[in-house]
């Protein structure tokens, strides 16, 4: 018998965008299909750590309290070694580099699930973070066909790295899993 595979979603915007009604209702999805899933974002449930601080609007702490949150995430992939990260990316920052890096570091398999495309792609001095967070991702998956288009029309990303699911598909999802586990 095979092994459950074991994926873990980090989000740190959660409650904040509401979130954490997506990624419970995944994990949800994927733990009826034997997918261990933890996630780690800023709230708490069945499913979730709360390890992002939760909070609207900037404030002299956020670059420290990141930090420390990315230094727990770090702590915490390396304890339990997951066959999957799923990191949800509204824009590519040193942080999420940093943070993908250490994942490809530990040879674990990279999904991005891309959201508010205009902002990722319209930022110039963001181009070349956001190239380099894509070509550490094993998968890409976006929710529509406007935002496959225009990452395709204005980053160079490769077709075979970029996946389409609705996102009220949960369910076929797991093809992001079972292709990378093979």
């Amino acid at each position: 018998m095979r092994e459950a595979c074991n994926v873990i979603i980090i989000d740190p915007v959660g409650k904040k965008a509401g979130l954490d009604h997506y990624n419970d209702s995944l994990a949800k999805s994927l733990n009826k299909l034997d997918v261990l899933v933890r996630v780690y974002s800023n709230y708490k449930s069945e499913y979730s750590e709360p390890v992002f601080k939760f909070r609207f609007g900037k404030s002299i702490f956020f670059l420290p309290e990141m930090f420390f949150s990315l230094m727990k995430v770090f702590k915490n992939l390396k304890q339990q070694k997951p066959d999957i990260v799923i990191l949800h990316l509204f824009n590519a920052t040193r942080a999420s580099i940093s943070l993908s890096s250490e994942i490809k570091k530990q040879n674990i398999k990279l999904v991005y699930i891309l959201h508010d495309i205009e902002s990722l792609i319209d930022e110039v001095s963001n181009n070349n973070q956001l190239n380099i967070c894509l070509q550490l991702a094993d998968e890409i998956v976006v929710h529509n066909h406007f935002t496959a288009s225009e990452l395709l029309k204005k980053i160079l990303v490769p077709k075979r790295k970029l996946q389409l699911y609705p996102m009220e598909i949960f369910m076929n999802f797991l093809q992001v899993f079972r292709k990378t586990m093979q």
